[in-house]
């Protein structure tokens, strides 16, 4: 309840202000603990992104936007609406999503952690209902207010276990969208080994079977965050350029392209190469 309380008030604040608190917010902590700043910069090299004379500035931009992903979280979750659609800029291939909501198959739609992320169920449920997979926090009292964030009016969650999945199906089926973050690391058994910037991580292999069971759509999709907290650019993007039977191979090899793109707004503070 407190946590809720504090959040909703946070909700409160413009989203420019909430994301000079967490660039703020997310600096003491990298400078708390070197463990923060350095899973970034071994990630980052890992990735061999960009070279040595760019790497620092790069590590010091995405400490920033970490920051700033977690702090517009209230805004997003417990603002009204309109309030946080109206924080969507540009809108960069919408065809698709319409294409998609047009047909009777149901779309699967892939959200990398890259910028606002969260938005994206949040305008995608203006046109119809989404069903997104989420895996429940290790710090259990993060669990109810992320729950109430995440649902609302055409916004449902599901648990990622067997009964999330069944559920996930049973969306298709209806027609309706469904949302997942394909580089969350899987349970053990439900993923498989692919390369991710040049190094084998526990991928799952969920969404490849969505598509080959329910004959339904992919889209990627991802929020690019504006500077100066001025709002987000949203992007929809087909798996057409992808010859042959959609795999993990070929969407680990996507969600590259897009980080490529707007590195600085990925979440490399994320352990993506751990076990499950």
């Amino acid at each position: 309840m407190a946590l809720s309380f504090v959040l909703k008030l946070l909700a409160t604040l413009p989203l420019s202000w909430l994301h000079l608190l967490g660039s703020w917010a997310s600096w003491c902590a990298a400078l708390a603990s070197a463990s923060y700043p350095g899973k970034i910069k071994q990630n980052l090299k890992q990735s061999k992104i960009c070279d040595d004379k760019e790497l620092t500035r790069l590590i010091n931009l995405n400490i920033s936007e970490t920051g700033k992903g977690f702090f517009e979280l209230p805004f997003i979750w417990f603002r009204p609406k309109k309030d946080v659609l109206s924080c969507v800029r540009t809108i960069h291939g919408e065809k698709y999503l319409k294409q998609v909501i047009s047909g009777k198959t149901g779309g699967i739609f892939i959200t990398p952690h890259l910028g606002g992320f969260e938005i994206i169920p949040v305008f995608i449920s203006e046109f119809t209902r989404i069903t997104s997979l989420y895996r429940p926090p290790h710090k259990r009292f993060l669990t109810a207010p992320m729950l109430e964030g995440r649902c609302g009016v055409n916004q449902s969650v599901a648990i990622a276990d067997l009964r999330g999945v069944r559920l996930l199906f049973k969306a298709l089926k209806k027609g309706e969208i469904v949302g997942i973050l394909p580089d969350q690391v899987p349970k053990k058994g439900d993923g498989k080994w692919v390369d991710f910037f040049g190094r084998p991580a526990y991928t799952m292999t969920l969404v490849q079977q969505l598509a080959a069971r329910t004959k339904a759509p992919i889209v990627f999709t991802y929020a690019v965050r504006i500077k100066n907290g001025a709002g987000f650019d949203l992007f929809f993007e087909p798996i057409d350029e992808y010859q042959g039977e959609f795999n993990t191979e070929k969407m680990n090899r996507k969600i590259e392209a897009i980080v490529r793109k707007y590195p600085s707004q990925y979440l490399w503070a994320y352990n993506r190469y751990k076990r499950s």
